[in-house]
């Protein structure tokens, strides 16, 4: 398996010498009948364990159903879940011009996908194209959010990337206002940095 691996993968992770066949719960299950407990959950993804219950049957109950439409027309499932989510962060972004709920649902594939969408939304919106992220968060892969990504040693091959984002140090409200600017339309940060050592932000931090 490890030959195929190596030959047929773009090898963007050094491969691990394991193959998981099987998961359950908190538990993984690799080609040789091996178990392993889960620590990972699929980087934070299989947060309820494998084959869950009640995410397996939604998803069954679904795939009898129907399996996509695109993002041209409507489906029940993702009108229910924007609905939901709209009414949950109402109060985040104020009211819409027609008076509408501020919130908006935006699905897409991966947290690098939503922060794009976050740094041309702001840019949008303010007409302002400078962005404060923080030394040491991680926003994704692709170049908007690897600009905003405060590792250098993630970015230096991919140099020169999205011009004007500046970084702040975690929990140090006078580096965050240093950062500050009227060129600013966008601050992006983890409430606890996750690769940055799992360091959760301070809400007098948050708060400046």
């Amino acid at each position: 398996m490890s030959t195929v691996l190596e030959s047929a993968l773009l090898p963007v992770y050094p491969p691990a010498p394991v193959t998981f066949v099987e998961g359950d719960g908190v538990w993984l299950v690799d080609s040789d009948g091996r178990r392993y407990l889960d620590f990972a959950a699929g980087i934070a993804v299989v947060g309820l364990g494998h084959r869950h219950p009640a995410p397996l049957a939604a998803a069954h109950a679904q795939l009898d159903r129907l399996w996509h439409a695109s993002n041209l027309f409507g489906t029940e499932p993702v009108r229910a879940l924007a609905t939901r989510l709209s009414q949950r962060f109402a109060g985040a972004a104020g009211r819409t011009a027609a008076g509408g709920p501020g919130a908006q649902a935006f699905f897409c594939n991966s947290g690098a996908e939503a922060n794009e969408a976050a740094l041309k939304y702001a840019r949008k919106a303010t007409g302002k194209p400078g962005v404060i992220a923080l030394e040491r968060g991680f926003h994704g892969r692709t170049t908007g959010a690897l600009a905003a990504t405060g590792q250098p040693a993630k970015r230096v091959a991919f140099e020169p990337l999205l011009p004007g984002v500046r970084f702040a140090r975690p929990n140090d409200p006078d580096s965050l206002r240093a950062a500050a600017g009227d060129d600013v339309g966008l601050v992006l940060l983890e409430p606890v940095l996750g690769e940055g050592g799992v360091i959760p932000l301070a809400p007098d931090f948050v708060a400046a």
